[in-house]
């Protein structure tokens, strides 16, 4: 969602140059869809909620939530990225359209390198002006990865927050009445 503060961030960094990652317009919202978007919705109902708040991640996930909800200026349909992308295919294949030409528009061509994640450390680093690193490109954020992830986070808020409160209670109605009762 950073993405979409590229002017403002420009203006605090006016000799930054700037990356403009694209991929298949369609691929790009099923991964949205499939990953944060999922992972998002998951992570704001209960007992996700409780459990966020409970290890101190409740802020960043208001945060993310936050940066997604502004609508771009580019956006003609009036809704923000996981709006819009919940709304249909149709409507996030044109918002991710807007966007992109939005960028390409504004960025000056000096300062912008259009780049898919595919081709590697290569254009990257000549646009920067570095050189290549010997290590292999890394690929993170795979949809696999963001449900691994929300799969992980299920597991402990179902366990934190209702299986072992339950199994206490359970263990504690058991002592009063073996204690208490008998």
């Amino acid at each position: 969602p950073i993405s979409f503060f590229y002017k403002e961030l420009m203006e605090v960094y006016p000799d930054a140059k700037v990356l403009l990652n694209v991929r298949d317009p369609a691929k790009w919202y099923e991964s949205v869809r499939g990953s944060i978007l999922r992972l998002m919705n998951t992570l704001n109902k209960w007992p996700c909620t409780w459990f966020s708040s409970l290890v101190g991640m409740r802020e960043t996930l208001s945060l993310v939530q936050a940066l997604s909800k502004p609508i771009p200026t580019c956006s003609t349909m009036g809704l923000g990225m996981f709006d819009v992308v919940s709304d249909s295919k149709e409507k996030a294949i044109k918002f991710y359209a807007e966007h992109v030409e939005e960028v390409k528009k504004h960025v000056p061509e000096h300062k912008l390198l259009v780049w898919e994640v595919k081709e590697g450390w290569g254009p990257l680093c000549k646009f920067l002006g570095v050189p290549e690193p010997s290590t292999p490109f890394p690929r993170v954020n795979d949809t696999a990865e963001m449900m691994q992830t929300r799969r992980k986070i299920l597991i402990l808020s179902w366990t934190v927050i209702v299986i072992f409160p339950l199994l206490l209670a359970i263990l504690g109605i058991f002592l009063f009445v073996y204690y208490v009762i008998l």
